[in-house]
């Protein structure tokens, strides 16, 4: 699967209806996601994902982020109960502060 966003705005301040700055700023830049996995037959699923936003540093403060993902899954009773992990590393351009995310959730719909 991908994806690709691109937003742009001749005026990213975001204005009240009087013209007035709200305060709040449109993100201006581009977005990448592209992702790959695979489910075998025992309902156990793989998958990596791969990240890339780019919004304008002038406007936002911002830089380019990256991230990367390793998914697994376990679909026990099909989409109905499941168990995931996921571990993502972080990446920021202007920043130091990469970083690594684990997240972990048991899914269950009735």
């Amino acid at each position: 699967m991908g994806e690709y966003a691109n937003r742009g705005s001749d005026d990213p301040i975001a204005r009240n209806s009087d013209g007035t700055p709200t305060g709040d700023l449109v993100n201006v830049g581009e977005g990448l996601n592209l992702q790959t996995g695979y489910t075998f037959k025992n309902h156990f699923q793989i998958l990596g994902r791969y990240t890339d936003i780019s919004i304008d540093p002038e406007i936002s403060g911002l830089g380019i982020e990256e991230q990367y993902t390793l998914t697994m899954s376990k679909y026990i009773v099909g989409h109905k109960l499941k168990v995931q992990t996921a571990l993502s590393f972080n990446e920021y351009q202007d920043d130091n502060d990469n970083h690594l995310l684990y997240r972990f959730q048991i899914e269950f719909h009735f």
